[in-house]
């Protein structure tokens, strides 16, 4: 994160927010808010963001964003689904397999990939986001007539089911 970090701020043209997502009163070990209120204490000028209440919030927060990457999985299809060019930094295969499968191919597998890998991932993902935005659209599309196909599978199951066969 640091690295990341040095890199954003290096630029000299990005605003940084660091966006909490497990924010526990009982395991501070855990505690995503903390971690980035250390972090930021080291970048000045970096921004926390809030503890949010709810997810909707904290998905409203992330769509104002003009790129997003992150190792939570519903922050990071928060932004997809908002629009928000982003790099998935996956910890799992079903992280991974969520964007491949929707045909988003930025993604760095935290699993496999090394820091060095991850850090250009993330340069590249930032230097070519309008590309990423584009891409990010055309998937999400995608995803959304997969959601339709099964939608309908299942009304016209519950349908037979009931004997009421629209």
């Amino acid at each position: 994160m640091r690295d990341v970090l040095k890199y954003f701020r290096g630029r000299g043209d990005c605003e940084i927010h660091l966006v909490s997502h497990v924010s526990p009163d009982f395991r501070p070990v855990e505690d995503d808010h903390c971690a980035s209120e250390i972090l930021a204490a080291e970048f000045p000028g970096t921004i926390v963001a809030p503890v949010f209440p709810n997810p909707s919030m904290a998905k409203s927060y992330i769509a104002g964003m003009d790129f997003f990457t992150g190792a939570r999985m519903h922050a990071c299809i928060a932004a997809f689904s908002s629009g928000v060019p982003v790099l998935p930094m996956a910890y799992s295969r079903k992280f991974a397999g969520f964007f491949g499968t929707l045909g988003y191919g930025a993604c760095a597998d935290c699993k496999v990939d090394s820091e060095e890998e991850i850090l250009a991932k993330l340069k590249t993902a930032f230097e070519t986001r309008d590309d990423l935005r584009v891409e990010a659209a055309t998937a999400f599309a995608a995803g959304l007539c997969r959601l339709r196909v099964y939608e309908d599978a299942v009304h016209n199951c519950l349908a037979e089911f009931s004997g009421t066969r629209a």
